[in-house]
């Protein structure tokens, strides 16, 4: 499964990086930011792993601009219910807030690949 991980903070963005590298059954793409992502982001990511606040553009307007084309989990430090509730409103299919742990990002892209196989699996019958 092909993650992109779209993170401003280096440190959180190479944490990321390194963290989901351990599983085999990941592919990770980095960008550090939502424009950079914009330009460089094709067909092969199945899930975009994105922050909220970034500069430039943030993570709402990025998901606005992505219109539908992918799967996103949110990942943010400064989580407020308006934020939430309009990034599940744009399709967005987790929402978490940092710190977290790495085991729960990990079960949240499992989780929607699982979804996203039982979707392809329905349509193919």
């Amino acid at each position: 499964m092909h993650v992109a991980i779209v993170e401003d903070d280096i440190n959180m963005r190479k944490s990321l990086e390194i963290a989901l590298g351990e599983y085999a059954e990941f592919k990770i793409s980095t960008y550090k930011s939502a424009l950079d992502a914009l330009k460089k982001i094709d067909t092969s990511v199945d899930l975009i792993v994105t922050d909220i606040n970034m500069p430039g553009m943030d993570g709402i307007e990025f998901i606005k601009k992505l219109d539908g084309q992918y799967d996103v989990i949110v990942i943010t430090g400064n989580a407020t219910l308006s934020r939430a509730i309009e990034s599940v409103r744009l399709g967005v299919k987790d929402f978490l807030t940092k710190p977290f742990e790495i085991e729960t990002l990990v079960e949240a892209i499992k989780r929607h690949d699982k979804i996203r196989t039982k979707v392809k699996e329905s349509f193919e019958k």
